[in-house]
């Protein structure tokens, strides 16, 4: 079993956030810090929307503030009455010395989430993670959790917890932040979505649920060290290029009758592609969007493959299965590849 340090940051601002997960990715990954729980909170009202949620637009609207998270997933909370979790290692196993391999991308976060069920259980809160991305209370939904896998096999897995502030306000938020209606969510209630401070019938401080956290992850994975973010580490993440950014890359070009869109229900939501074809019939560009869980370098391969190949079914396949395949990358969220390959075969 590992050691873990932890980091706890209130009152981050969420650019720096970015960043910071960014490097820390980096340089655990080539073993110049060893694995790092970072516990933090952002202050205000926000909403962190996932790495392939199709939005551009302004940063801050109604007092209520976005960004674009690195892991991808459904759109959650943030800010005040919410509290952040991020685990980066350097492989998946990395916190047992097991072969990351053996672990199936849709087991990570039935792996990953064991530690703040095991802290929170220690305060009393009888919490579970049912399966996907969600961890609940009596069926009731007050965490989500996602990660990304970079090319060089670092693992990020994040999760966002409701404190005071949950789902159901993120409905309303969402509606005043976006009045045009380009990102869109779940609908929650009180049945379907919860708070801790509902639950317990108490507020608890960022101070105390970060306690509770580190002690599941010691209880799961080993000793916890608590440190604080280096001065070079602050430095080098606020003069870094962040991994994502707000804007969403993929804006339109040409003739927009080239373009083509299919768009269906998914197991989180719903995933969209867009297809831009050349004069000649060919494909120019593709992009998926959504509530889906991915590599992101798998994502990028599946664009550079699909680039300059016909528009057509066994083009497609090859395309997605040499991107999604044999370890090559995963996608979460949509069922088997083959609901990809027709998504993006229908799309027109």
């Amino acid at each position: 079993m590992s050691s873990l340090d932890a980091i706890r940051l209130p009152a981050m601002d969420p650019s720096l956030l970015i960043r910071l997960e960014g490097l820390l990715m980096e340089i655990v990954a080539e073993r110049r810090a060893r694995p790092t729980l970072i516990s933090y909170s952002l202050s205000g009202k926000a909403i962190a929307i996932g790495r392939y949620h199709r939005y551009s637009g302004p940063s801050k609207d109604q007092g209520i503030e976005a960004y674009r998270r690195i892991t991808g997933g459904r759109i959650a909370g943030a800010g005040d009455g919410w509290l952040g979790l991020c685990l980066i290692m350097p492989y998946v196993g990395a916190l047992r010395g097991e072969d990351g391999r053996a672990l199936r991308p849709e087991q990570i976060i039935n792996r990953y989430s064991r530690g703040i069920l095991r802290g929170l259980r220690g305060i009393g809160v009888d919490c579970l993670y049912p399966g996907r991305d969600t961890i609940t209370i009596l069926r009731r939904q007050f965490a989500i959790c996602s990660f990304e896998i970079d090319d060089s096999g670092a693992l990020l897995f994040e999760s966002l917890i409701a404190l005071a502030r949950g789902f159901e306000e993120l409905t309303v938020d969402i509606d005043r932040f976006d009045r045009e209606g380009r990102l869109t969510c779940a609908m929650y209630d009180s049945d379907s979505a919860t708070t801790l401070k509902r639950e317990t019938g108490r507020c608890w401080s960022f101070t105390e649920i970060a306690d509770a956290i580190e002690q599941g992850c010691a209880l799961e994975w080993g000793e916890v060290k608590r440190r604080g973010l280096t001065e070079q580490e602050r430095r080098l993440s606020e003069s870094s290029a962040p991994r994502v950014t707000l804007e969403w890359p993929g804006s339109e070009r040409g003739d927009s009758s080239r373009i083509l869109v299919g768009r269906t229900p998914s197991q989180l939501g719903f995933v969209e592609a867009r297809v831009e074809l050349d004069s000649n019939g060919r494909i120019e560009r593709a992009l998926l969007s959504g509530d889906f869980i991915a590599g992101s370098g798998a994502v990028d391969r599946l664009g550079r493959a699909l680039r300059g190949k016909p528009f057509s079914l066994d083009a497609i396949n090859a395309a997605v299965t040499g991107s999604f395949e044999g370890g090559a990358g995963f996608i979460l969220g949509v069922g088997e590849l083959s609901n990809l390959v027709s998504l993006i075969a229908k799309a027109g």
